[in-house]
C-alpha cells in the first residue's frame, strides 16, 4: 500500500466544461484502489459532483479564489497535506507558474495535468495526453530544467472501467448507423446546426442520439426536432459509457469524452467550440480515429452538412473504429495514479517486451534527460528504432528485454541485456515520471535475477554507465557490481558481477 497523499486541484464551470473535473475523479478512482489518501481542492464544486468524489471517500475542501496560491499553502497546512509524503496534481487552464512556484515549495512534489504546449510551468512532472515525436520539446522552454515530461495517448485519463470495457467490445465493421451528437459544455446554436445537416443527408435510416445539458437553452427546439425524426434526446446521462457502446460515430466538441469513446471503438468528428480548444488533436495527424473540422464559428451550414455528409457515409468505419482501440487502452489514470505515488516499497514485476511496446519505448529513449545521459545522443527516429526493436526481439538466443512494471500493470522501465561472447551487456532505463523516486536497485536487481533464471549459470553482467550519472554507479556498487575499467578520460565506468 501505498502511503502518498496526493492532492488534486481542478475546477468546473460552464465556460470551461467538466472535463478537468472528470479526469481527476477518473485519477481519484485509480488512486483509492491503492488506498492513497486523496483531497481535492477546488473553488465552488457543485453538489452532484461533490458527491462523486465523496463516493470514493475523498476528502473535498472548498476554496473562497480560485487563483490564490497562499489559500492553497494555508488548507494544506491544516490538513496534514504538506511534505516530502505529499503530492499535488494541478489539472487547470487558469494556474501556471507563478501560482506553482509559491505551493511548489511545501509539498514533496507538484505535477501538472496539460495539453497545451505554451503555458509555463514551475513543476516537478508535467503530463501531456498528446503524442507525436515533438510534443515533449515543445515543452523544454517552459519548464525547469530538472522536470521530467511525460507524454502519450497512453495517459489519457478517463475512468478505469473503459479499461475493462476496452478488452471486451468489438471494433465497429459496416456503415455507420447510428451517431451521438455530444457538444459538450456549449450552449450556443450548433447543436441546432448540426441535427439540421444531419436531417439533410437524406439517410432516413440513419439514428441519432443527442446528449445535452438539462439546462441547454435549446433543449426544447432540440426535443422537438428529435421527435419529428424519431431520434431520441438523452439528458444529464450517469452511465453514458452505455450509450458510447451502442454508437458508430460521434459528433462532438474536443474533451474528455473523445478518449472515452476511443477506447470502445467509437470516432469522433471534432468541432472546436471555443478558442481553449484551438490545435486540439492536431498530433494525432491523419489518424482515422478522429476528424477535426476546425472552429464552429468558421463553418457555415453547407461546410458542416458537407462535412458530416463524407464522415457518415465512410467505409472505413472498422479502420476507423481499430484506430482508436490502438490508441487508447482505458488505463490512463491508473498510469497517472502510479506516477504520482509509486516508491521504493511498491511492489514490482516484470514481463518480456513485445512489439506493443514499441512507441513507449521510443518516447523513453528521445526523453531529454535518457538523451543527455545515453553515449549516442542524437534522437532516435522511428524507423532506426523499429528496426532495432525487431531485432531484440527475434535475436531470443542472444538478446533480453524486460519491462519493469507496479503491480497494477504500469510500465515503469526497461532492461536490455546483450550477449556479448561470454559477457551479457546490460543497460537500464527508467521512464521519465519515475526518476528520483527511488527505484534504482528495482530496475538492476529485478532484470538481473530474471536473466540469470533465463538463461542459467555461470552468469557475467557487465554494465558501464558515464560519471554523469554517478548516482547509477553507486546503485550497482552497492548491489554487488565491481569496477573493472575507467576510460582514459573518466567520462565512463564499466561495473561486473558474476551470478556463479
Amino acid at each position: 500500500m501505498d502511503q502518498t497523499t496526493v492532492v488534486l486541484r481542478c475546477d468546473a464551470s460552464t465556460e470551461i466544461g467538466r472535463g478537468h473535473v472528470a479526469r481527476c475523479h477518473a485519477v481519484a478512482a485509480a488512486l483509492r484502489q491503492r488506498e492513497t489518501r486523496v483531497l481535492l481542492l477546488s473553488f465552488d464544486l457543485s453538489g452532484p459532483l461533490r458527491e462523486d468524489f465523496a463516493k470514493l471517500e475523498c476528502s473535498v475542501i472548498d476554496l473562497r479564489s480560485s487563483a490564490h496560491p497562499g489559500e492553497v499553502v494555508r488548507v494544506l497546512e491544516r490538513e496534514d497535506a504538506t511534505g516530502p509524503s505529499t503530492t499535488m496534481l494541478v489539472d487547470h487552464y487558469g494556474l501556471d507558474a507563478s501560482w506553482e512556484s509559491e505551493v511548489r515549495s511545501v509539498v514533496g512534489r507538484l505535477a501538472a495535468l496539460e495539453d497545451r504546449p505554451h503555458r509555463r510551468h514551475e513543476v516537478d512532472l508535467l503530463i501531456d495526453a498528446g503524442g507525436g515525436a515533438e510534443r515533449p520539446a515543445r515543452y523544454a522552454e517552459l519548464l525547469p530544467a530538472d522536470a521530467q515530461i511525460v507524454t502519450g495517448h497512453d495517459h489519457a485519463i478517463i475512468d478505469p472501467l473503459y479499461g475493462r470495457l476496452h478488452d471486451r467490445l468489438p471494433v465497429r465493421d459496416g456503415e455507420v448507423r447510428r451517431v451521438l451528437v455530444q457538444l459538450g459544455s456549449d450552449r450556443s446554436d450548433l447543436v441546432v446546426r448540426v441535427l439540421r445537416a444531419l436531417a439533410a443527408l437524406e439517410k432516413p435510416s440513419l439514428e441519432v442520439d443527442v446528449v445535452l445539458p438539462g439546462d441547454h437553452r435549446y433543449l426544447q427546439q432540440v426535443k422537438e426536432f428529435a421527435a419529428a425524426h424519431e431520434w431520441r434526446v438523452h439528458c444529464d446521462v450517469a452511465r453514458i459509457w452505455r450509450l458510447y457502446s451502442l454508437v458508430d460515430l460521434a459528433v462532438a466538441a474536443p474533451g474528455v469524452s473523445v478518449w472515452e469513446r476511443c477506447a470502445l471503438g467509437v470516432p469522433s468528428v471534432v468541432i472546436e467550440t471555443t478558442a481553449m480548444h484551438a490545435g486540439a488533436y492536431e498530433d494525432l495527424g491523419t489518424s482515422p480515429a478522429v476528424t477535426r473540422l476546425g472552429p464552429a464559428a468558421g463553418l457555415d451550414d453547407a461546410s458542416l452538412r458537407a462535412a458530416l455528409d463524407h464522415e457518415v457515409r465512410r467505409t472505413d468505419l472498422e479502420a476507423r473504429s481499430s484506430a482508436c482501440r490502438n490508441l487508447i487502452d482505458g488505463r490512463g489514470a491508473h498510469r497517472v495514479a502510479s506516477l504520482l505515488t509509486v516508491g521504493p516499497t511498491s511492489r514490482f514485476r516484470l514481463r518480456d517486451a513485445g512489439p506493443q511496446d514499441e512507441e513507449r519505448l521510443l518516447r523513453w529513449a528521445n526523453d531529454r534527460h535518457t538523451r543527455a545521459w545515453s553515449f549516442g545522443q542524437a534522437r532516435i527516429e522511428p524507423e532506426e528504432h523499429r528496426r532495432w526493436l525487431v531485432t531484440q526481439l527475434r535475436s531470443i538466443a542472444d538478446r533480453h528485454l524486460y519491462v519493469l512494471e507496479d503491480s497494477w500493470g504500469t510500465e515503469l522501465g526497461i532492461g536490455r541485456f546483450e550477449r556479448d561472447l561470454d559477457v551479457w551487456k546490460m543497460s537500464l532505463t527508467l521512464g521519465p515520471g519515475y526518476r528520483e523516486r527511488g527505484l534504482a536497485k528495482a530496475i538492476v536487481d529485478l532484470p538481473r535475477r530474471q536473466l540469470v533464471e533465463d538463461v542459467g549459470t555461470p552468469c557475467v553482467i557487465e554494465a558501464t554507465v558515464r560519471t554523469v550519472r554517478p548516482g547509477a554507479g553507486r546503485v550497482l556498487a552497492r548491489l554487488g557490481f565491481e569496477i573493472i575499467a575507467r576510460e582514459e578520460d573518466a567520462s565512463a565506468v564499466t561495473y561486473r558481477w558474476t551470478a556463479s
